[in-house]
Order: structure tokens, then sequence, then C-alpha cells
């Protein structure tokens, strides 16, 4: 994780995202204060906003844990048109890793998050990246939720290594490496999404995608508040 953020700390980003697992900390007090010193010269300076994920485990006999198929302290951002949400667990994974382990979420949240113009989802909990293309109930459909899992900051267990075999038609790129993400909101319909290597010195682009706001006119898209569910 070191190695992440002197990467995206050369990035001029308003706020960082983090989709859960921050510290590894399950139940260690002391992994807290270290990596709370790890990453106060970045915190100190530009707005993080994170979501609790299954390792974010307190020493309460009345909480066991922050369970990974939680809603995991969803959050969503807007500027212009472009409303994005992330959580911890995955909906769409085609990792064998996790699998299943956002199911119950997904199955009460899929369609709230359709009808509240949501754009994107970022997930994190899988030790990988995955870029999905526009899907819903698990069919392509491209005036629907473009998913991306980005879940390789860097921890302790290493990476998930072991993808499925076939892929499901809507996966669209997968990789079983460290790296960083980086969303630019390039005007009110447009934005662009990059994921960069963290090699030496610099950061290599490994996978990027156009996103076209689903409000947009040119997307062909009816308004989700027309639709019924």
């Amino acid at each position: 994780m070191a190695s992440t953020l002197e990467h995206i700390a050369g990035y001029d980003y308003h706020i960082l995202l983090f989709a859960g697992d921050l510290s590894y900390a399950d139940k260690n007090q002391f992994l807290w204060d270290t990596f709370g010193h790890m990453v106060s010269a970045y915190a100190n300076y530009q707005p993080w906003m994170v979501t609790e994920g299954n390792h974010e485990i307190k020493d309460n006999p009345l909480v066991e844990s922050f369970v990974s198929t939680t809603p995991a302290g969803t959050c969503l951002t807007r500027r212009a048109d472009h409303v994005q949400t992330f959580l911890h667990a995955p909906w769409y994974n085609s990792n064998s890793a996790h699998q299943h382990d956002g199911d119950a979420v997904m199955a009460a949240m899929e369609f709230m998050h359709y009808n509240a113009h949501i754009n994107i989802v970022f997930a994190g909990h899988l030790h990988a990246y995955e870029h999905m293309e526009r899907v819903h109930l698990k069919q392509s459909d491209p005036c629907r939720i473009l998913y991306i899992t980005i879940g390789d900051a860097g921890n302790i267990e290493g990476l998930a290594r072991i993808w499925l075999d076939p892929q499901f038609v809507w996966s669209m790129f997968q990789e079983s490496s460290f790296r960083h993400g980086e969303l630019k909101i390039v005007n009110a319909t447009h934005a662009y999404w990059s994921w960069n290597c963290n090699h030496d010195a610099i950061s290599i682009m490994a996978d990027d995608v156009w996103i076209t706001s689903l409000s947009a006119a040119q997307s062909g898209c009816i308004p989700s508040s027309t639709m019924g569910c």
C-alpha cells in the first residue's frame, strides 16, 4: 500500500476513495496506529472518503465484525450529472475468490441504485482489479450501471490470481496486481477512468474507459425515473 500511496501523491486529486479493509487490524489496535502513521502524510492534505470492510473488526463481544455482505457504508457522491457509489464486497465478480459475498446486498439494493441514477459502482474486497461493462441482473445493458472492482491497493494476504473460465460476457478486463485508479469528471456528461500500474517511479496506464452519464441525451437511455423495476 505504501507504494500505491506514493504514486497517488503525484496526482492533483481532490478526494481519495478507499473501499474498505484499511488497516487489516482484525482486532489489533496497534495495527490501526501504524496504519495511521503511514497514511498521515497523505490524509493530512487531501480528504479521504472510506467505507468499512470485513477486516475492520472491533474487539467488542457484542459486534463480531462488519460482515462483508452488509451495505458497508455505501457513500453517494455527485458532481454535475455523474453519480457514483462505492461499497466493499463486489456485486459482480469473475474471480474465484469472494464469489457471492455481495449477493445479499445486491439483491436488496441493485434496483435502488439504478433508480438513484447511479452511473458507476466501485467495490473493494477482492484483491484484484476488474472492469465490467454496464450490467443489470447479470445481463449486459448499456443503460444500466458500470461496475469496477479495485481492491488491489495492497494487503498482507496477497493477490487473488485465479479467474473463472469461461469469463462472464460482462467482464471486460481483469488483472491481479497492486495498482491504483483515477476518475476524472471532465464535464457534465463525461468522465474518464484509468487504472494505473505501480511501476518504479512512474504510473503506467493499463486500462481505461470513457463514461457517458446515463442522464446525457447522447447516451440514448430513457431516464430511470420513467422506468419501472
